[in-house]
């Protein structure tokens, strides 16, 4: 039984042979795979911080998108009290200077009374 013959021998070394073959190949494919896994790693970890990055823009973006939008409604405010305190002066606006005038005018109220004082002067006429 422990006698082996020369050829069961030589297959047997053949086989050793074979299966150490195939462990250095494994062991090269196992150091591949982690090399890949570390990049992957790193990459996940810069996208991350670029997401992040990201986020904070956005964030940064939404805030002052609410800020614009206040500012404009804010306009549209003042645009439209303009436009009611125009069409109220209106019929004693002389000519369509005085109205250019009025348009153009910075709307501080010691000024609106300065510049349109001659309205007082018609009036009591």
């Amino acid at each position: 039984m422990l006698t082996l013959g020369l050829s069961q021998i030589s297959a047997l070394q053949e086989i050793n042979k074979k299966l150490q073959e195939y462990n250095a190949s494994l062991q090269v494919y196992n150091a591949k795979m982690q090399s890949d896994a570390a990049m992957a790693a790193e990459t996940i970890s810069k996208i991350q911080k670029e997401k992040s990055s990201m986020m904070e823009t956005l964030s940064s973006l939404r805030g002052h998108s609410v800020s614009l939008q206040e500012q404009l409604n804010q306009a549209k405010v003042k645009n439209a009290l303009k436009v009611e305190f125009l069409l109220r002066v209106e019929p004693y606006l002389a000519s369509r200077d005085d109205k250019m005038r009025f348009l153009r005018h910075p709307c501080k109220k010691e000024q609106i009374r300065e510049s349109f004082s001659w309205m007082s002067k018609r009036s009591s006429e």
